[in-house]
């Protein structure tokens, strides 16, 4: 992966994101970082499971902001989170430690934040009592899922630069691998994306955005 193409910035809620020249996109809204994540995926996804004990899965590691929000949600509701996430392309140490989310967002957690881009991949690891997190360095395009999932924070890039992985065969393959009632949460709410989603058997609501987003999806197996 070409680092030099990676430059921190950061949104209107103070927290970083990172913007991949490459591709032209941020990692997260310029709005908000911190906002986004939380409106999507934690709130819209995560707390919309009933459960105690969740299992999620995660298109998209990249700054581990997801997954460092999830691990908070487990610490402070007395939850029991098993948290799979893939990323093909890994941030370097260097970008992962100037990211300034534990600092702003909980404190508290810090040691935790960095124990989540330091553990091993492909290994899950407890990364404090009630979450457990597995990083799997590969596509989703190469690999099966075998285990049985509840939520699932779907954050590729966007259409126009990664159209593999929003297509019928993908989402395919992701419900599958949820249980009954599982819950998709993404940014995204392209035509074709919702079409998608429908044709493989999800039902899909479609809810107000994160601050800067008219919309988000939601989508129920």
């Amino acid at each position: 992966m070409n680092y030099e193409n990676l430059i921190l910035k950061t949104t209107r809620d103070g927290t970083n994101t990172i913007f991949d020249s490459t591709t032209g996109e941020h990692y997260h809204s310029i709005y908000g970082a911190h906002k986004e994540s939380q409106h999507i995926f934690i709130t819209n996804g995560l707390n919309y499971c009933y459960k105690k004990n969740i299992k999620v899965f995660e298109m998209g590691f990249g700054t581990g902001l997801n997954a460092y929000l999830s691990m908070i949600e487990a610490k402070k509701k007395d939850k029991n989170i098993v948290f799979h996430s893939i990323e093909l392309n890994p941030l370097s140490n260097d970008l992962t430690q100037m990211l300034n989310y534990a600092e702003i967002i909980e404190p508290i957690f810090t040691e935790y934040f960095y124990k989540l881009h330091e553990c091993r991949w492909n290994e899950e690891i407890e990364i404090t009592k009630g979450f457990r997190l597995k990083k799997i360095s590969d596509s989703i395009l190469n690999i099966s899922l075998t285990d049985k999932y509840d939520v699932v924070f779907y954050d590729a890039f966007s259409p126009e630069k990664q159209p593999e992985l929003w297509k019928e065969k993908i989402f395919e393959k992701i419900i599958n691998s949820m249980n009954d009632e599982g819950i998709l949460t993404t940014y995204c709410v392209k035509g074709t994306v919702k079409r998608a989603l429908k044709a493989v058997g999800f039902k899909v609501e479609i809810l107000p955005g994160p601050p800067g987003k008219r919309h988000m999806i939601r989508a129920v197996k």
